[in-house]
């Protein structure tokens, strides 16, 4: 008899997120941490849409958007001259298509007060010390705020215990990587002659750069480098007014800080994401530059990705390690390129020296004129574009498809659509559910279409699993004679269809995290079986 299913160690964003999704998905865990309480500072500030998308099953993103700051805009600045501005949701394909600025001791708040509210806690000031892997559970042992240690058994163990992750020592992961030479200021406070509380703001001189971040309430946060490399004190006002002084507007006043400090920046992968039944995610799997501002947004869609596999590990017929293995071959080629993408934006934005300049002004001021540029940095900042298409757990697209639409191995995005009583809703909604969906889309029905649904509905029935839901979409004013409205939609002018890039029958195969398993049109059984068989045995 094991005391969780799940042991997750670590509360910060990805330990409290894949809680969350265990709560969602039915299985049972235990919530560690050593801290005695929440963060009490902003840390990790931009959540952007791929992160605010895996938030809608929780029913957690409306909360997020509340309480967070929009951004509208980046902006990029030599000193007081603008060179250049874009919208931040230009080619974001997303219902939640800008990002937001909500401080990590926030977005804690927020993910507490939602699992407490639903039944679960975090037990504080335990310490993961020991771990033991046995053929079938994980014995910790844990210390406690006295010095105590305890023993809790699990049948599986997640380190979310950040980037010096005792979870991950003990498992003898390496930790690759290098830390940066530089020494980089962050400072938290108000900014009097700034204007602009929906925007970033990048700003340069010949001798330094600073990037600008609308907290909320007036507050910004400055990060700069420093020029005294190996010097890690915390930074004085006067320290960061000279460096505003350098390389920003002319009028920029900064207040006494609410914080202030020194850091320097490391760039790690972990070699492997697991190790038999421990798994790393969030900062215990991969740190970097918080430039581009997706290191949080990262661990938390680790989370994501991580939970519904576990849940079938423990809950689906068939062999686990289907489930298990695809965790990292689905999630370390994303923290490859966030790393190096990271690394790439920290070392052009804070590039110093005159010729530094000239090359960012003129960069900065052509490049920026692409309207097809901006729409790629927008896409690429969003985290939308992650794609699994060479996973073991997608089904590759059936012969014959069409091109356009969502390909497998990719997030799926909404369309309108009407229910049985011709109200407009959100095809999305339908797929928020703690499971799998089957998007079974009609065309336009004729008797063609209405035995296709038949025989797929028939299929999705034989496959016994209760964790699939068969959903029909319809291109017309009015259901099909016969179809069930209770899981039917109405498409009359085509809108789901086109963005589905469905121009006859097929069907879309949706995984839990919300991205798609396979697909076909025209409408593959080999192809359908192939994934039911996948997935359900």
């Amino acid at each position: 008899m094991v005391d969780h299913d799940i042991l997750i160690v670590g509360a910060g964003p990805s330990g409290l997120m894949l809680a969350l999704e265990c709560q969602r998905f039915g299985v049972d865990f235990g919530l560690i941490e050593k801290r005695p309480g929440p963060s009490e500072h902003s840390k990790a500030l931009g959540i952007w849409s791929g992160t605010l998308e895996a938030l809608s099953p929780l029913a957690l993103t409306g909360t997020f958007l509340d309480r967070g700051v929009q951004i509208n805009a980046a902006r990029f600045a030599d000193r007081g001259n603008t060179l250049a501005r874009f919208d931040a949701s230009e080619g974001v394909d997303s219902l939640y298509p800008h990002p937001i600025i909500l401080p990590q001791n926030e977005t804690e708040a927020i993910l507490i007060e939602k699992l407490e509210s639903s039944g679960g806690r975090v037990e504080r000031e335990l310490e993961c010390i020991d771990l033991a892997q046995e053929n079938d559970q994980v014995r910790a042992t844990l210390k406690t705020a006295t010095g105590e240690t305890i023993t809790r058994t699990c049948r599986y163990l997640v380190g979310c215990d950040g980037s010096r992750s005792p979870v991950r020592n003990l498992c003898g992961i390496e930790f690759p990587g290098s830390t940066e030479p530089a020494t980089y200021l962050l400072y938290d406070g108000t900014i009097d002659g700034h204007d602009l509380p929906n925007e970033l703001m990048s700003c340069w001189s010949g001798e330094g750069a600073l990037v600008v971040i609308p907290i909320k309430n007036g507050q910004y946060r400055l990060i700069c480098q420093r020029e005294r490399g190996e010097d890690l004190s915390a930074p004085t006002r006067e320290e960061l007014q000279e460096q505003v002084d350098h390389n920003g507007p002319a009028n920029w006043q900064l207040g006494e800080p609410d914080w202030a400090s020194a850091f320097r920046i490391s760039e790690r992968i972990a070699d492997d994401f697991r190790d038999r039944r421990v798994f790393l995610c969030g900062d215990a799997a991969h740190i970097h530059s918080p430039a581009g501002g997706q290191g949080m947004n990262t661990g938390m869609q680790d989370a994501s990705n991580l939970a519904w596999k576990l849940a079938a590990a423990l809950g689906q017929p068939g062999d686990p390690e289907k489930w298990l293995n695809s965790y990292q071959e689905e999630r370390r080629p994303v923290a490859e390129s966030v790393v190096k993408g990271a690394q790439e934006k920290l070392q052009f934005g804070m590039a110093q020296g005159l010729l530094a300049r000239v090359i960012k002004d003129l960069a900065v001021s052509t490049v920026f004129q692409s309207a097809a540029f901006r729409k790629h940095l927008a896409f690429d900042l969003s985290e939308l574009g992650i794609e699994y298409e060479e996973s073991a757990m997608i089904e590759p697209d059936a012969w014959g498809y069409s091109t356009g639409g969502y390909k497998p191995g990719v997030r799926v995005r909404s369309a309108p659509v009407q229910d049985a009583n011709g109200d407009t809703t959100e095809l999305w909604e339908r797929l928020l559910h703690p499971g799998f969906t089957l998007l079974f889309f009609g065309a336009k029905p004729n008797p063609e279409s209405h035995d296709l649904w038949n025989q797929i509905r028939a299929k999705v029935d034989a496959a016994n699993a209760e964790d699939l839901q068969f959903w029909s979409v319809w291109q017309s004013k009015t259901l099909p004679d016969g179809v069930d409205s209770s899981n039917a939609l109405l498409d009359p002018e085509g809108k789901a269809h086109h963005r589905f890039g469905i121009h006859g029958p097929g069907w879309y195969l949706i995984r839990p995290d919300l991205y798609v398993g396979s697909r076909s049109s025209p409408v593959c059984f080999e192809t359908l079986q192939s994934v039911l068989d996948l997935y359900f045995t």
